[in-house]
């Protein structure tokens, strides 16, 4: 089963990376598949053909045509209007492609039908479906794979969504993922990055011209322009000498070459990719069709190719973004991506790319912000909740973007993540751990937010939260019941755990729900739950206030609630207001007492507070406008700890099972739009609309960012321009 899975996939591989020059090459191909259905079929290509690449002499009404053309539709077309001019009598025409196109066809067929003209479309999914119908064509599928999977080592198919700007970084991504398929997680992030570059360089060489240690490094020197000679040449020696050691590489008279074995090896491991790929594709599609229902769209983009490449380019991008903001912001430990980035992006691509996805879409004309906003959706519903294979895909992807970005800043990554923290006091926020309840009644591998808590936990890090945040919480959960309870007359937002509960969980009652973590006893229900479930303790502060300069405390109170007051509406609790924004004062103050008390080394701070909240984040920069200078700024966000967990001392302790499952992209999920004015715009057209169609919302809701995008950041500059410190005050009314 495995050897026939894998010629299946070497099979769709061939058929796509067929270049224009390849046309014969699968013309005799196809015709080995054809003659099965066809014995009479008679092949008459060339000068003189008037549109004909094959007739049959049975049914001299019937012409076959065979193509590798990427507009399919216009090919067709063109070969209906040739025939027709060249006066060639026909009612049927075979159209034979390396594509998948049969989906789409159906508008064209139905059209050509009604000019009494039947078409018959063999894509692909034909040559699939009978690779073992005869011997002839179980060798007409051998030879092409030979003449086109075999020499193209790297597999560039797999990478053809990369956002990176060379041929030759995306296949050393290549590289990069394949050997993190099977590599441990204690290996040395400096010997893979260079393993695996060397080897994209030498399975790039040609068979039989071995490279020079020279020529080499040469080469990986053109990859990484501006790092030290000598260091890079150190380190391709000592990868050389490791290969040839592993067998994966040879050397005769001073010049290396790919090891047979070692070829062959990755040739079956990227075929593996290709066939995971696929099934990742699949995903994406499922989506897309999920999404276009709520948008009330009817494009059937899940069964357009050019909209998938288009969404897994988009997801790709994103990983891309995140890890270079991971590898040159050691010391921000904050991102700054946020949904609107994303809708940014996809709107930048589907601009370039909307000549081919008109086509490909079968439509006149379409609302291009309509597919922006699509895409976007989906690549939000594949970050939040990806399914098996596409998590084990995502955190592949997204460690070795971050890998390559490291790479392409130092030559010595090992040394630069040797800095990063082994150990740790994690002080978690409510703004993180009331995502943990909604995923509880979840499958493990959705479970985003308790999976990086349970990485943390075992990497050896201390989890607790302090008593006020617990109080938060159950505060927060026992909203959910008085919102049920009132109903209609509930006014504000809904709180956030019973929406995600209610999205979530289709029987049973939101009391019901809570009664998994309180009971009579609220907050030490609470406390205990944690403990169990992820083992969070509670950070006594009882000592540490004795230490806490009332000044600090005082000031930071002040800037915090400048920064927050947008959230204080006339239906708001002011009490419960300058409550909360104490709990965020005193988790920032307490991290910042702890680490007082540190030992510095190379490992940098231990303490940490693991916060999405943009106020907590620009703290430092906030309080230096004051006349303040902070000693350092503890927040963290949960995003930056995922990468840090992935690539710090502490990934070697962490699970296995644990790791595989740590989430990506986190800054995307349930970021609401990023922007405070935009995020409360967005949540008043969602008030203003209540009871109209998802879709009439979704409108609004884009035309808004449309404007406000508009007054800030020109779409043809970057994908992913940034929102400039200031922006926010330039949002024009609704």
């Amino acid at each position: 089963m495995a050897a026939a899975m894998n010629d299946e996939a070497r099979l769709i591989f061939a058929l796509r990376n067929l270049s224009p020059s390849d046309w014969e090459i699968f013309e005799r191909f196809a015709s080995q598949f054809l003659i099965g259905d066809f014995p009479d079929l008679r092949a008459i290509g060339g000068v003189g053909d008037r549109g004909r690449d094959a007739i049959l002499t049975s049914e001299p009404a019937t012409v076959v045509q065979i193509s590798i053309a990427e507009q399919w539709r216009s090919k067709i077309l063109a070969t209906v209007k040739r025939l027709r001019e060249a006066e060639v009598q026909f009612s049927t025409l075979i159209y034979v492609t390396n594509r998948r196109i049969v989906p789409q066809a159906d508008g064209l067929v139905a059209e050509l039908r009604r000019e009494q003209i039947q078409l018959d479309v063999r894509d692909a999914q034909y040559f699939l479906q009978r690779v073992a119908v005869s011997p002839e064509t179980r060798a007409a599928t051998r030879e092409l794979c030979r003449i086109v999977v075999d020499p193209k080592l790297p597999l560039r198919d797999v990478v053809s969504s990369s956002p990176l700007s060379t041929t030759e970084l995306r296949e050393g991504l290549l590289y990069l993922e394949l050997l993190t398929r099977d590599t441990e997680a204690t290996r040395n992030q400096t010997r893979l990055l260079y393993e695996s570059i060397v080897l994209n360089v030498l399975a790039a060489a040609e068979r039989d011209q071995p490279l020079s240690s020279q020529q080499i490094t040469e080469e990986v020197r053109r990859r990484f322009p501006g790092h030290d000679a000598l260091s890079i040449s150190n380190h391709v020696s000592t990868a050389l000498t490791r290969l040839c050691v592993q067998k994966r590489a040879t050397c005769e008279r001073q010049a290396y070459a790919l090891h047979y074995s070692e070829r062959e090896r990755l040739a079956e491991s990227a075929v593996a990719l290709l066939e995971e790929r696929d099934r990742t594709r699949t995903e994406i599609s499922l989506s897309i069709r999920r999404r276009e229902a709520d948008l009330d769209l009817r494009l059937k983009a899940n069964e357009c190719l050019p909209f998938i490449d288009l969404v897994e380019r988009l997801i790709e991008t994103l990983l891309e973004r995140q890890g270079n903001e991971f590898a040159s912001g050691i010391c921000a430990h904050m991102t700054t991506l946020s949904p609107i980035d994303l809708y940014q992006a996809a709107t930048r691509l589907v601009r370039q790319n909307q000549v081919g996805l008109r086509e490909a879409l079968d439509i006149k004309s379409v609302d291009l912000q309509d597919l922006a906003e699509l895409a976007t959706d989906v690549v939000q519903d594949i970050v939040t909740a990806p399914g098996e294979t596409m998590q084990l895909r995502l955190r592949r992807l997204a460690d070795s973007y971050t890998l390559l970005a490291f790479m392409q800043q130092t030559p010595d990554v090992r040394h630069v993540i040797a800095r990063l923290f082994s150990r740790g006091k994690l002080v978690l926020d409510s703004s993180l751990l009331l995502r943990v309840f909604p995923e509880t009644r979840l499958d493990e591998s959705d479970r985003q937010f308790t999976n990086l808590l349970r990485a943390a936990g075992s990497a050896g890090m201390d989890l607790c939260a302090t008593r006020g945040v617990i109080n938060e919480i159950v505060t927060h959960l026992q909203k959910g019941i008085l919102f049920d309870t009132l109903g209609s007359s509930w006014v504000g937002r809904e709180p956030f755990v019973h929406q995600k509960w209610a999205a979530t969980h289709s029987a049973g009652s939101y009391a019901g729900f809570l009664d998994d973590f309180i009971g009579k006893h609220p907050a030490a229900d609470l406390v205990a739950f944690l403990k169990d479930y992820l083992g969070i303790g509670i950070l006594d502060l009882t000592s540490l206030r004795g230490a806490f300069d009332p000044d600090l405390v005082t000031m930071l109170t002040d800037i915090w609630t400048e920064h927050k007051l947008w959230q204080l509406t006339p239906q708001s609790d002011e009490g419960n207001f300058a409550l909360r924004i104490g709990h965020d004062v005193e988790q920032f103050v307490a991290v910042l007492t702890l680490r007082g008390s540190e030992s510095p080394d190379i490992y940098g701070h231990e303490a940490w507070m693991v916060t999405d909240d943009k106020t907590a984040a620009g703290m430092l920069e906030s309080a230096a406008k004051h006349g303040l200078a902070l000693p350092s700024n503890p927040a963290m966000s949960p995003n930056f700890l995922s990468n840090l967990l992935s690539f710090g001392p502490s990934r070697t302790t962490i699970d296995p099972q644990i790791r595989r499952l740590m989430p990506t992209a986190l800054e995307i999920i349930d970021n609401g739009w990023g922007l405070p004015d935009l995020s409360r715009a967005a949540e008043a057209i969602r008030r203003e609309c209540h009871g109209r169609p998802e879709y009439y919302i979704r409108r609004r809701l884009r035309e808004a960012v449309d404007k406000f995008k508009a007054e800030v950041a020109p779409l043809d500059e970057d994908v992913w321009a940034p929102i400039r410190p200031g922006d926010e005050d330039r949002i024009p009314p609704l």
